[in-house]
């Protein structure tokens, strides 16, 4: 209670404190080096306010007094948050379960991917500790169209598309229902191109299964398949490993799926699907089981190599975040100038015109940079952390 303006200390500090807060059940003493600010900051980074007041609830800590829950201390923010994600899981379920009755009305065969095949499946002990921007369904890219309109009667409309949202090529445009909270988005993939070798929608649906939820059948995918897409997005799909980025949240989810679920994993089938994405397949996953057990206490049974290289690579980047922005570009600009990605987004994937088409994206990508860097990763305003999809 008296460290909430402390002077911050080292993201790493910080970032195991957050870990060790979000995994115990029992009372957490914590580092008394580490203050509220920072660590309040970190969470709100990573979407994790409402993850920190779950985790204090099963250590004890109860509702605060009405006079209290709307002050500025940590434990009112943390309890708003979850309150906030509370109201708003609920009715991103509800939307879910409506889409999906749409679809199936329509005879589109749909699967509910990642956070909306957690709530629906019951797999997790508190919907409410993890923050949802929207939810994602796979649709067959035949009928993709088909299921847009489906969607559309029902009332939902596109929103307004951010100036710097890039195009993609696994996903329809977000659909907003007027007065609702979240969005569904339509995939029809579960990653985009140039990561589709670790995960595609045939491999999804092969593997999906009926789950009866709530007097109705809904398709969701099995445990193996739900990881690799967990892993999969954190670690490649967002480039995480590469960028030298903590997956916190993905390991929070992974921490909130609880032994039980990981126990159905085939984690030889994991393994062989990030194996055969090539050396940074291999990495990724190490490099998460390594964050897995250092951070959660919770040890993967892969085998792959590299993964305590790449966190302490990780950690070093986390306490340098100056030197980290420098080498992220230098990292990012080999993917940023891909063929397929120019194509998507100038209409040009080869000869002068590609070149052209790059040079024109690296000038547009260093004015942007000068107006707009990177916040730190601690010392943000925790009076009032939103919500943003990474």
């Amino acid at each position: 209670r008296d460290r909430w303006h402390d002077a911050p200390m080292t993201a790493t500090a910080v970032a195991r404190e957050l870990a060790g807060m979000l995994s115990r059940t029992a009372p957490h003493v914590g580092d008394p080096e580490v203050g509220w600010a920072p660590l309040l900051a970190l969470a709100a980074d990573h979407q994790l306010l409402p993850g920190i007041w779950s985790a204090l609830r099963r250590q004890g800590i109860t509702a605060l007094p009405p006079a209290l829950a709307t002050g500025g201390s940590p434990l009112a923010i943390v309890e708003a948050r979850h309150r906030e994600n509370a109201r708003r899981i609920a009715g991103l379920r509800a939307q879910l379960e409506q889409v999906l009755d749409a679809l199936d009305a329509a005879g589109i065969a749909a699967i509910a991917l990642k956070g909306g095949h957690w709530l629906l499946a019951d797999l997790l002990t508190d919907p409410a500790a993890r923050v949802m921007v929207d939810v994602d369904v796979l649709v067959p890219s035949a009928l993709a169209g088909e299921a847009r309109a489906t969607l559309e009667d029902l009332g939902y409309r596109s929103g307004p598309v951010p100036d710097d949202q890039e195009p993609t090529d696994h996903q329809l445009d977000p659909l907003f229902l007027p007065g609702a909270a979240g969005s569904v988005e339509l995939h029809v993939e579960p990653m985009v191109e140039s990561r589709r070798s670790l995960l595609d929608a045939s491999a999804v649906r092969a593997a999906a299964r009926p789950v009866d939820v709530d007097r109705a059948t809904r398709w969701l995918p099995d445990p193996t398949t739900a990881m690799v897409l967990l892993i999969g997005h954190a670690q490649l799909q967002e480039d995480g490993a590469r960028l030298l980025r903590l997956p916190l949240r993905a390991l929070h989810d992974l921490h909130s799926l609880g032994p039980g679920f990981r126990d159905l994993v085939d984690w030889d089938s994991v393994e062989a699907r990030f194996w055969q994405h090539g050396s940074g397949g291999r990495v990724a996953l190490a490099g998460f089981a390594s964050a897995a057990d250092a951070y959660f206490g919770i040890s993967l049974p892969t085998t792959g190599r590299g993964g305590a290289i790449w966190l302490r690579a990780v950690e070093a980047a986390l306490d340098h975040p100056d030197a980290a922005t420098r080498y992220r570009d230098a990292a990012y600009l080999p993917l940023a100038l891909r063929a397929d990605r120019m194509r998507r987004l100038h209409g040009v994937d080869h000869g002068a015109g590609l070149w052209a088409a790059r040079t024109r994206h690296v000038a547009s990508g260093a004015r942007r940079r000068l107006r707009h860097r990177d916040p730190p990763i601690v010392g943000h305003d925790v009076e009032s952390p939103h919500v943003t999809k990474p």
